[in-house]
């Protein structure tokens, strides 16, 4: 790690704040893979080791014109506050940023919440493999399922209930568990770093091939940071494609599961609020604005 910091220094004089190295949203989810996820390790392993004092740090930030909506990242650099706090702690350290020119907290919120962010081009949609073979794999799975997903159950038989619960899962009874986990992964890294308008197709995808839907989830429980934060991108791409009452039960038990492990749910609700669509099919609210309540 040292030697990739004294690499930066070395062209740039320092280490630049995570904005000058991709212009993109705190709550992309390029900060938590990738190249994204690596400069953030190497800036947050930097920044301490300086010592410097509130001057320096002031023009530090000075010098990289931070967006606004990347304020309470400046914030918390400066003065070790947590954007998670009461408005009422954090209101005297806008009123800082905002005397000292960097912006005020109306302008961090109305950035945060600008459309715009959604509209960037990804870093990258993903490593070798595209949407359209994407979209091939899961054509093939959802023929595999679509089978069992529309095998009708016979509710006149009075254990067709125990008979059922009792009965393979899906994946297994079509022997592709390991093929469906694996592109599911695959579309959950693209579906993070694509750009508004793939994500919109990847949804259309997955709205297409609704066995694929039904059958396949994350596999892990959404007790780490990760997973969780799987769960959500998953439920983000399912959109309202299924049944929406169903998903929102779904996305209330993940959240008790993850709060109960000691995950903090708020800032990845966020995250993924911001990859979601914001189009509302059944006046229960957008997948965004649910995630945004939520958190």
């Amino acid at each position: 790690m040292q030697g990739e910091i004294d690499a930066l220094i070395a062209k740039h004089g320092t280490v630049p704040p995570p904005w000058a190295v991709a212009h993109e949203h705190p709550s992309n989810m390029c900060w938590r893979m990738g190249g994204g996820e690596s400069h953030m390790m190497l800036w947050s392993e930097w920044w301490p080791q300086q010592n410097l004092t509130e001057a320096q740090k002031i023009e530090y930030f000075r010098g990289w014109s931070p967006p606004h909506c990347w304020l309470a990242f400046v914030m918390e650099a400066i003065w070790g506050v947590d954007d998670y706090e009461d408005d009422e702690t954090l209101a005297p350290f806008f009123d800082r940023l905002e005397a000292l020119g960097f912006g005020s907290r109306q302008n961090y919120v109305s950035d945060f919440h600008d459309p715009k962010w959604l509209a960037t081009e990804p870093v990258a949609l993903m490593e070798d493999v595209s949407l359209e073979a994407l979209s091939k794999q899961i054509a093939l799975l959802n023929e595999k399922l679509r089978p069992i997903a529309e095998r009708p159950v016979d509710t006149s038989d009075p254990n067709w209930s125990h008979a059922l619960q009792n009965a393979p899962r899906p994946l297994d009874e079509a022997g592709i568990r390991t093929d469906a986990e694996a592109v599911l992964e695959s579309l959950l890294r693209a579906y993070a770093m694509a750009s508004a308008s793939a994500r919109a197709s990847i949804r259309k995808i997955v709205a297409e091939n609704r066995a694929f839907a039904w059958a396949t989830g994350v596999p892990e429980p959404p007790t780490t940071a990760q997973a969780f934060r799987q769960h959500l991108l998953w439920l983000s791409v399912i959109d309202q494609s299924q049944d929406f009452r169903d998903t929102l039960l779904g996305l209330k038990d993940l959240c008790d599961q993850a709060r109960a492990a000691g995950v903090s749910i708020a800032p990845i609700l966020k995250e993924v609020a911001v990859l979601s669509s914001d189009i509302d099919e059944t006046s229960m609210g957008s997948m965004r604005s649910i995630l945004q309540r939520l958190a």
